[in-house]
């Protein structure tokens, strides 16, 4: 089954995370202690990378498809 992720931020912003890889780098860090979740780098599609800060998170949806 694949996930979908939604990542709300401050001020109204979101991402959506779809790519495997990213959805389960994103939840192994998620379940990681206080001092690891910072900056999180995350790969997307086209090969490159996304760096999202989990600071500024409000809230994650996670979507089975």
């Amino acid at each position: 089954m694949k996930k979908i992720i939604t990542i709300h931020f401050i001020g109204g912003s979101n991402i959506e995370v779809n790519k495997t890889e990213a959805v389960d780098t994103l939840l192994h860090h998620l379940e990681g202690t206080e001092r690891q979740r910072q900056f999180i780098s995350l790969p997307n599609r086209s090969g490159q990378e996304i760096y999202i800060n989990l600071k500024l998170v409000t809230s994650i949806e996670v979507k089975s498809i």
